[in-house]
């Protein structure tokens, strides 16, 4: 039997967290209370998602947000808001599983780290084949005029130093 198209998305949203988060089994929701919530299942037990840690939380929301149909388009303001390093690495992770099923993720981002990290993605095999899904526009605002500045796979690495300037 084929899955249902939210059996699907489960399916994805389960695959991109069990990439990331350690121990992770499966997502579970518990209708058998007053009022239903998603559990994250691990090997030991399970956690209400709305009692997780912060970085838990934003992860796993940052998944059912990029668990889409490949050839859709997420729109995603800043993901490093209120993340702890590991929670921002994990979520690049997220991102790039996204990425790796089809979908085009824009991004706005203030974190160099996020930059960093999801260059480190591109070389998950250790080839860098997915550096040319990556790119960098850079923004600013002269005499009145928004102009951008466009770097596209290796331009990325090298171009760091001006990018840190805008960022920071």
């Amino acid at each position: 039997m084929k899955p249902t198209r939210v059996e699907g998305r489960i399916t994805l949203i389960e695959g991109m967290l069990s990439e990331v988060v350690h121990d992770f089994n499966r997502l579970w929701n518990n209708t058998e209370t007053a009022s239903p919530e998603v559990h994250i299942v691990h090997s030991w037990g399970s956690v209400p998602l709305g009692v997780a840690g912060d970085g838990i939380y934003g992860l796993a929301r940052l998944a059912f947000e990029l668990a889409m149909e490949p050839g859709s388009l997420a729109l995603i303001e800043e993901p490093e808001s209120n993340q702890h390093p590991r929670s921002l690495r994990m979520s690049a992770r997220v991102i790039w599983a996204a990425v790796r099923q089809g979908v085009q993720v824009v991004l706005s981002t203030h974190s160099l780290e996020l930059i960093d990290m999801l260059l480190d993605g591109c070389y998950r095999d250790g080839d860098g084949d997915d550096l040319a899904q990556l790119a960098v526009c850079r923004l600013r605002l002269s005499d009145g005029n928004l102009m951008s500045i466009w770097h596209r796979g290796d331009e990325i690495r090298s171009a760091r130093t001006d990018i840190e300037e805008d960022i920071r």
